[in-house]
């Protein structure tokens, strides 16, 4: 399975982000976001930052402008397209890696216009049946990655980077022609229909030869990817309750992540997720203790810190974790390895999402107390009388409390 191209555009991200990082690691991003551009050989629209941030590094003497003029002239060869319009039979497994190619290309590039018009030209020219009746015949088909490529499309070009290209040209025009699935729900019937009625071919696996069982791999790992891509997705669009049972799921399979290094963020979302919905005493994980490892097994690293919080939060200290999550240096941290991700108003969202844990600590707080008076919960929450916020968060609380009689 070969998606490292998708990496350059979390790089991207994070490098769009400098506050947050040190010299160091911004020329560690830089130089390895233009390694995948020439290895791919694809320019993403931010070369040009990429290389003046690592000019003077020895190992980044070869990405010069004449290295940036030769990768951005050396256009895909679509001359097959042709080609294989006119012929009277394809060799499917020869035109999907050529497509593989240029579709790489496309994306790197964030033109996903382009990358819609591709898959919609390679559907035209080879079929992807919903059923097979052999492992050979799974192997062949390609169905998971080509849907991989539909995924990344929607996802990619419609949520995540859909403003990461920043040249646009006259004939950008919106694409017309087949795209593929509009939304999350299309893919995932048409991920699970497939997958199901491929599923008597994989009950004897162990009985197969080792050749047989690697061969079957890639598509595999392409079914997990969409499956982990859906998933994040839905922590785009808040569905915070959703993207936490998708993990639950899909955890054991997380590996085709680690391709796109993407296990840190996603790790860190399923936190983030957890603290909005969740209830306190279970955010410790301690039911799970391989993913309470996965947050803790890197002594200050942003999961671990994070987890910190989750602590705090599940031990009943509010203030404290508020105090962590509110950290100036662990907000851009944040923002710069999931702002990619976030939900709508992305600048204001750990904000809001402590605005949150105050509304949870307040109903918990009442829940376990007959009488309690409104200065001592707001301190218990971390609130001191006369500071700019105090009647804010009263006053909020308060119409909390009343909404919830009138419901």
């Amino acid at each position: 399975m070969d998606a490292g191209f998708l990496k350059v555009h979390f790089l991207a991200s994070k490098f769009s982000s400098p506050e947050a990082f040190s010299n160091e690691e911004l020329s560690a991003i830089a130089l390895e976001a233009l390694q995948i551009m020439d290895h791919y050989q694809a320019l993403h629209p931010m070369y040009t930052s990429f290389q003046e941030y690592v000019r003077d590094r020895p190992e980044a003497a070869q990405f010069t402008s004449e290295w940036a003029r030769k990768v951005d002239g050396n256009h895909p060869n679509t001359s097959f397209l042709v080609e294989v319009d006119e012929a009277a039979s394809t060799d499917k497994q020869k035109v999907v890696d050529e497509f593989k190619q240029i579709l790489a290309v496309s994306v790197i590039q964030c033109d996903f216009r382009m990358v819609q018009f591709y898959l919609g030209k390679l559907e035209n020219i080879v079929q992807f049946p919903g059923q097979v009746t052999s492992l050979q015949g799974f192997t062949e088909n390609r169905f998971f990655e080509h849907l991989f490529y539909q995924t990344v499309a929607l996802i990619f070009g419609h949520w995540w980077f859909e403003s990461a290209k920043k040249v646009k040209h006259e004939s950008d025009e919106p694409y017309s022609g087949p795209s593929g699935p509009r939304n999350i729900a299309s893919i995932e019937k048409r991920t699970h229909t497939y997958h199901t009625r491929c599923s008597f071919l994989f009950k004897s696996l162990e009985d197969k030869p080792e050749a047989v069982v690697n061969s079957i791999q890639p598509e595999l790992q392409y079914y997990n990817l969409v499956q982990w891509l859906c998933a994040l997705a839905k922590f785009t669009q808040g569905k915070f309750h959703v993207f936490i049972a998708e993990f639950d799921r899909l955890y054991e399979h997380i590996s085709p992540l680690e391709c796109l290094d993407l296990g840190s963020e996603t790790l860190l979302m399923y936190a983030v997720a957890s603290i909005a919905t969740r209830p306190f005493k279970d955010l410790n994980f301690n039911s799970n203790e391989a993913l309470v490892d996965a947050f803790t097994e890197k002594a200050g690293s942003l999961e671990s810190r994070v987890f910190d919080v989750l602590t705090l939060l599940s031990n009943g200290e509010f203030h404290a974790a508020k105090v962590s999550l509110s950290d100036e240096e662990l907000l851009k941290r944040l923002h710069a390895c999931l702002g990619f991700a976030l939900p709508d108003e992305k600048e204001s969202f750990f904000e809001r999402l402590c605005r949150l844990i105050d509304q949870k600590a307040f109903l918990l707080i009442l829940s376990l107390t007959k009488r309690i008076s409104r200065e001592k919960l707001l301190a218990m929450l971390g609130y001191a009388p006369g500071s700019a916020i105090y009647d804010d968060v009263s006053n909020k609380l308060l119409l909390l409390v009343s909404v919830l009689i009138v419901a």
